[in-house]
C-alpha cells in the first residue's frame, strides 16, 4: 500500500475478507445467524487491529541514527522488550522466560532448600586472570591489560555491583570491555540497571576508555544513557586503540542470539588486513563468521557457564546454539581465539551452582 499510494479502508477491507468465509462456514458448521452475526461483527475490529499494529512496528520510521538493520522480526522483539508503556503486560509477552525461570527453576530449589544457597553462590564474584600470547601483537602492546565483565544483570541482585566495585576500585587497566545483559529481565524499566551502571562505571580506571557491546537483554534505547554514563558502543563496528604509533583493533557486533542483528561484514569494514583484532560480541555464536576475518581473539559472554552445573556433567543449559565447548573459558576455532566468560551477574533467577560469577583481567602478551 505505500509504494502505490494507496490507503486502508477499515470496515470496507475487512468486510469481504471476512464475509464470504464466514457465509461458508454457515452452511457447513452448525452454526445460527446470530451467532455469524456476532463472529463478524468481533472479525472487523480485531483484524483491522491486528492490521494496523504489524503495520505500526514494521513501517515506523526508526529513531535517529539507528544502528541496527530493520526487519520485522527485529522490531517485533525491540517491542515486546523495550516498550515501556507495556508496563506489566509485558511478562505477558515473554511467557516463556517467566515460566522456566521462575515457575520451573525457581520453583525447583525453593522446594529442595537451596534457593538463599544459590543467591549466597551468585554474590561470591571472584577475580580471573587469563594471559594470551600472540606472535603478531604489536610490541607498544606487550602486557597490555583488559578489564573484561559481561552479563552484569546489575538490577537483578542486591549488593551485586558493590561486590564488583570492591574488585575494581583499586584496579588500574590498560581497557575495559562491556560484553552487555545490563539488566536483568528481557522486558520492563532500563533505569534501574542504569543507574547501577553509572555507579559501577565511575569506579573504573582504564587508560583507553570503556568499550562496550549490546546483549540480548539491551535495548537499542539504552545507548544514549550508556553513553552518557561513559562507555563506547560498538554497534557493529570498529575502534582503533593507538601506542607508540602502532595500534589494535577492537570490532564489535549487535546482538547474535535473541536480535540476531550482528553484521560482521560491517564490523570489519574499516580493519586492515594485516593489524591486530580483537572481536566482542555478547556470545560466541558469531563464531563462524568471525573466523573468516581471522581475528586473534574472540571475546564473550552470554551463556554464565551455564550458571548451574552438575558436578562432573556441565552446564544443564547453555542457551546458546555455538558448541558446548564455547560455553565457558578459552577454545579455538578456525585458528582463531575464544574467551567465553562465566560473566557476572545471573539471569532468570539470581542463583548459581558449581559456576562461580566472575569479571576477567585478561594480559595480552607477545609471543618473542
Amino acid at each position: 500500500l505505500q509504494k502505490t499510494g494507496l490507503k486502508s479502508a477499515p470496515i470496507l477491507d475487512q468486510f469481504f475478507e471476512g464475509l464470504f468465509p464466514l457465509l461458508y462456514l454457515k452452511f457447513v458448521l452448525p452454526l445460527s445467524w446470530s451467532a455469524a452475526g456476532i463472529i463478524f461483527l468481533l472479525f472487523i475490529p480485531i483484524t483491522h487491529g491486528g492490521s494496523w499494529l504489524w503495520h505500526f512496528l514494521l513501517f515506523r520510521p526508526p529513531p535517529e541514527n539507528y544502528p541496527r538493520l530493520v526487519r520485522s522480526a527485529v522490531r517485533f522483539r525491540e517491542w515486546r522488550a523495550c516498550h515501556l508503556p507495556l508496563a506489566r503486560w509485558q511478562k505477558l509477552f515473554n511467557f516463556e522466560n517467566v515460566l522456566y525461570y521462575r515457575l520451573v527453576i525457581g520453583t525447583v530449589f525453593q522446594l529442595a532448600g537451596l534457593y538463599r544457597q544459590g543467591k549466597r553462590n551468585a554474590l561470591e564474584l571472584r577475580l580471573r586472570q587469563v594471559s594470551f600470547q600472540f606472535a603478531n601483537l604489536p610490541a607498544s602492546f606487550d602486557n597490555f591489560t583488559i578489564l573484561f565483565m559481561t552479563d552484569l544483570h546489575l538490577d537483578g541482585l542486591d549488593g551485586l555491583t558493590e561486590k564488583i566495585i570492591e574488585q575494581v576500585r583499586d584496579m588500574e587497566v590498560d581497557l575495559c570491555i562491556v560484553g552487555g545483559d545490563l539488566r536483568m529481565e528481557m522486558y520492563g524499566a532500563i533505569a534501574p540497571a542504569i543507574r547501577q551502571l553509572r555507579k559501577l562505571l565511575e569506579q573504573v580506571k582504564s587508560r583507553h576508555g570503556i568499550i562496550g557491546v549490546l546483549g540480548n537483554h539491551d535495548c537499542i534505547e539504552m545507548v544514549p544513557d550508556l553513553e552518557d554514563a561513559g562507555m563506547m558502543l560498538l554497534i557493529n563496528d570498529s575502534y582503533a586503540i593507538e601506542k607508540k604509533g602502532e595500534k589494535i583493533w577492537l570490532a564489535g557486533v549487535d546482538d547474535p542470539h535473541f536480535y540476531k542483528v550482528h553484521n560482521v561484514d560491517m564490523a570489519f569494514r574499516d580493519v586492515p588486513d594485516s593489524d591486530f583484532v580483537i572481536f566482542v560480541a555478547h556470545s560466541p555464536e558469531a563464531y563462524e563468521e568471525a573466523s573468516a576475518f581471522a581475528p586473534e581473539l574472540y571475546l564473550c559472554g552470554h551463556t554464565h557457564g551455564g550458571q548451574i552445573r552438575l558436578p562432573g556433567r556441565g552446564p544443564l543449559f547453555t542457551h546458546c546454539r555455538a558448541p558446548r565447548s564455547m560455553a565457558a573459558g578459552i577454545w579455538q576455532a578456525g585458528g582463531m581465539t575464544g574467551y567465553t566468560s562465566c560473566g557476572v551477574g545471573s539471569s532468570g533467577v539470581p542463583l548459581r551452582f558449581n559456576c562461580p560469577p566472575e569479571i576477567t583481567l585478561i594480559t595480552l602478551r607477545n609471543k618473542h
